[in-house]
């Protein structure tokens, strides 16, 4: 078998136990007090001038909408540069929110930035998928795919 094909069959229990022990370290109080409060994703990527951030939850169950507690851009201070509130998103639907760079008021050239998902139970977060795309603004080419 492929080295490639079995690492594309090991990536969405890679990406579980990923965002499990993300979830873990930033989030013990609420994996003490209730186990289900503890799911999402933090995705890290590099935002230049003229590019813009865009994250992707897909619903991936046939059946079943899934429920986004919420989520935000924070930059690598942890202050938030964008949010949305709890959204639902029905069976084989997606998701999107995007922050341009431009729209922020920093001198910096390059900005550390993560994408940050929440979600309220195990089972939303088995049946989402999430990906972050970096978009040059000019062209409109995704210049960084990433997901699982």
């Amino acid at each position: 078998m492929k080295t490639q094909t079995t690492f594309r069959k090991l990536l969405p229990t890679l990406a579980l136990a990923a965002v499990l022990s993300v979830c873990a370290a930033a989030s013990p109080r609420a994996l003490a007090e209730d186990p289900r409060n503890c799911g999402g994703c933090q995705l890290p990527v590099g935002l230049a001038r003229e590019q813009s951030i865009s994250a992707t939850v897909f619903n991936s169950s046939e059946d079943r909408a899934i429920i986004i507690i919420g989520g935000k851009f924070r930059d690598s201070q942890g202050t938030i540069l964008a949010e949305f509130g709890r959204t639902t998103v029905a069976p084989q639907h997606m998701f999107s929110f995007t922050l341009d760079r431009e729209t922020l008021p920093r001198g910096e050239n390059r900005l550390q930035i993560s994408a940050v998902v929440t979600f309220p139970s195990m089972p939303d977060l088995r049946d989402a998928r999430v990906s972050v795309e970096v978009i040059d603004n000019a062209t409109g080419k995704t210049t960084v795919l990433f997901g699982d």
